[in-house]
């Protein structure tokens, strides 16, 4: 217990325990991300579940930086299932092709379907039926690529799903536990759905309501971040939490707001799709509409590089715009992956009209939103000659057998990069950057505010004034006059780097930090921030908190896919839902795709169903004793209770301390905590 509770900086051991039982056919390691304790109880009803069948499991848990390096860079995989989330650190792609084909990012990386070891084994293996990860991938490319079969989306979609379940279950879902953001009361109009800096740019503030031993500063907000090991280079970000540190501070074509992720104008202050000269017909005879083909963005011309000292560099030009497309469709590896952009043709700019037309020869549905959202980096700094370590000089398009982003100019860059966002960051101080430290996020006050009212024709398909740019004053339909703002309402952002979730509570409840998920923390913690006037607790799409076991698909036994099949029958969606209990209204979940495709059909879903988990792994050659074995909801439910008690024993422990005995000061909190955990980091606040 002690193991993962005191694991704040380091690999740790959750909890490993060898279950009685009559045979062990193969022992498994099940990996997940240190101090989130939903996945962690998962973890540890897997171990109880799995006995039955004669897996003997080890729950491994790491920091969540190094979980990611272990799901996606590490070969061999260690571990044999990994339980990931959606979002709040997830490394999982809400797209079909990136997950499930071969040359997806995921597909290739998480899952290997690329390798010939996979790939061979996956047509003969009795469970498949036959089929060829080819045909999974021309499968999927149609329903993601092809306009001529859109028609045709929501059979090819559930042709997947169905295929899917029964005869390759690359992953399996688990329950989806409604999204649950806890912040201090009197940070008014914040929204969860959009996020932090969304809700800055909706005019997030402190009330005045604001109890007085708030530590914060009226215009700031703190947000907990994981030990950051990312570059800060914005086309090779690899963890949400360099994601997190990065956002707002380069500029990306549009944004995306609300829960349709509706288009709005940021350095482009217009766009348009239209089709172009060799665009093929749709099933009806006619052209598809958007987006399909061509892409047009007139840029915002009073954009400025900046760099953190405030020194103007130059403008964003069209040819930044361009570099950043060209750079995604090189061949040099990208670490967040490039599928969106492969299909780009080409890309032209006109400079007297500020337009970049953006040529897409297998439009995709979602382009728009992947071009649109695209981060956007100086050709000036990075497009000319560049120089490796060894003296060896290229351009960064000219020669295609070097990578650029191993150049001393791309390592700059990473150090000190150049920004035009609406915020900025100084990262001239290297060890800011380490457990214990804060990184600060300042407003940019040279940020130029576009808004639909500065272009006469944003986009003709939503000319309705509710689209209203999303991060203006008064942005209501029903009110007589919007007005555009002149300065961000959130000046500053700080974000203290805490590896351990734990740690993170505390610094919540002693106001060190402003929000959090209280998800991670179980039923009972949320229910206790639910009824604490001090805070408020918001609730978000269900769709975004998905867990799921990721299959070691090289693993001599979960190559098999009776042996997955196997372990999804002896999986109780009801014994799981106990151990998420109050997390408001947890679903037996799909993986996201299935949502965001809007085509979702639980009839393939595998049931919860012992005996046969038993028949499949028989059929599989393994040996299962017949005899009588525990009930692993129960053994299981009462594991996780005594943990879960525990650890909120602790925690509470902690806290009471914090809160009784020490000074308010959060700071001092944070160390009193520290030590009371036997952790010992050095945090040094800075004042701003």
């Amino acid at each position: 217990m002690g193991a993962f509770f005191l694991s704040s900086f380091g690999n740790a051991s959750i909890y490993s325990q060898t279950v009685a039982q009559g045979v062990v056919n193969f022992e498994m390691v099940v990996e997940t991300n240190v101090g989130n304790r939903r996945r962690e109880s998962f973890a540890y009803y897997l171990q109880q579940a799995l006995a039955p069948l004669g897996i003997d499991v080890k729950v491994v848990g790491k920091p969540f930086s190094q979980f990611v390096g272990d799901l996606l860079f590490v070969s061999p995989k260690p571990y044999g299932i990994g339980i990931v989330g959606f979002v709040g650190g997830s490394v999982i792609a809400p797209d079909f092709y990136d997950l499930y084909h071969s040359q997806g990012f995921f597909g290739d990386l998480l899952y290997q379907l690329a390798s010939d070891e996979w790939q061979s084994w996956l047509p003969n293996d009795p469970g498949s039926g036959g089929i060829t990860q080819r045909e999974v991938d021309n499968l999927i490319g149609n329903m993601t690529n092809s306009f001529d079969l859109l028609g045709e989306r929501k059979q090819l979609t559930l042709q997947f799903q169905q295929m899917f379940m029964e005869q390759l279950l690359y992953d399996y879902p688990l329950l989806a536990p409604t999204g649950i953001f806890s912040i201090w009361h009197g940070l008014e109009n914040f929204d969860p759905e959009e996020g932090t800096l969304g809700s800055a740019y909706l005019g997030a503030y402190w009330g005045n309501e604001t109890s007085p031993d708030r530590q914060n500063n009226a215009s700031t907000i703190a947000v907990r971040l994981a030990s950051i090991t990312g570059n800060f280079d914005p086309l090779q970000v690899a963890d949400s939490e360099t994601s997190t540190t990065l956002a707002g501070l380069f500029p990306s074509l549009l944004l995306f707001s609300g829960r349709d992720y509706s288009p709005h104008p940021f350095l482009a202050k217009q766009f348009n799709v239209s089709t172009w000269f060799d665009a093929p017909i749709g099933p009806n005879g006619t052209t598809v509409d958007v987006p399909y083909g061509r892409m047009d963005f007139w840029i915002n011309n009073d954009w400025k590089w900046r760099y953190p000292n405030g020194t103007e560099f130059g403008p964003v030009t069209v040819d930044d715009v361009k570099f950043s497309f060209d750079l995604r469709t090189a061949p040099h590896t990208l670490i967040n992956g490039k599928s969106a952009y492969q299909y780009i043709h080409h890309v032209e700019t006109n400079a007297t009209e500020g337009r970049v037309s953006v040529f897409v020869s297998v439009p995709n549905v979602d382009d728009l939103f992947a071009f649109g959202g695209m981060d956007i980096v100086p050709y000036d700094l990075l497009g000319g000659e560049l120089t490796f370590a060894n003296g060896t000089k290229i351009t960064a398009l000219g020669n295609t057998s070097y990578n650029p982003f191993e150049t001393e100019e791309w390592n700059a860059f990473e150090d000190n990069p150049v920004q035009s966002g609406p915020y900025y960051i100084d990262f001239s101080d290297v060890n800011q950057y380490k457990p214990g430290e804060y990184i600060y996020k300042w407003a940019n006050p040279d940020f130029t505010f576009p808004n639909e009212w500065d272009s006469s024709n944003f986009d003709m398909r939503t000319p309705e004034a509710e689209d209203a740019y999303f991060f203006a004053w008064a942005d209501d339909p029903n009110t007589a006059t919007h007005e555009k703002p002149t300065e961000m309402t959130i000046n500053q952002f700080y974000y203290p780097i805490v590896e351990d979730i734990n740690v993170e509570l505390i610094l919540f409840k002693a106001g060190e930090v402003d929000l959090t998920s209280p998800t991670a923390f179980g039923g009972n913690e949320l229910q206790s921030q639910i009824n604490d006037p001090r805070f408020d607790v918001h609730t978000v799409s269900t769709t975004a908190t998905a867990d799921l076991l990721i299959f070691n698909l090289l693993d001599p036994n979960l190559k098999k896919y009776n042996v997955r099949r196997a372990i999804a029958h002896a999986v109780d969606k009801t014994a799981l839902q106990a151990l998420v209990d109050n997390l408001r209204e947890p679903q037996d979940s799909p993986v996201k795709p299935f949502f965001k495709n809007n085509y979702y059909s639980d009839q393939w879903k595998i049931p919860y169903d012992i005996e046969a988990a038993k028949d499949l792994m028989r059929k599989e050659g393994y040996t299962i004793v017949d005899q009588a074995a525990a009930n692993p909801t129960s053994v299981a439910s009462s594991k996780v209770e005594q943990i879960q008690t525990s650890v909120q024993s602790k925690v509470n422990s902690v806290v009471n301390k914090v809160t009784q005995q020490i000074s308010p000061s959060p700071v001092a909190a944070f160390f009193a905590s520290l030590a009371v955990m036997t952790v010992v980091v050095g945090l040094k606040r800075r004042k701003n």
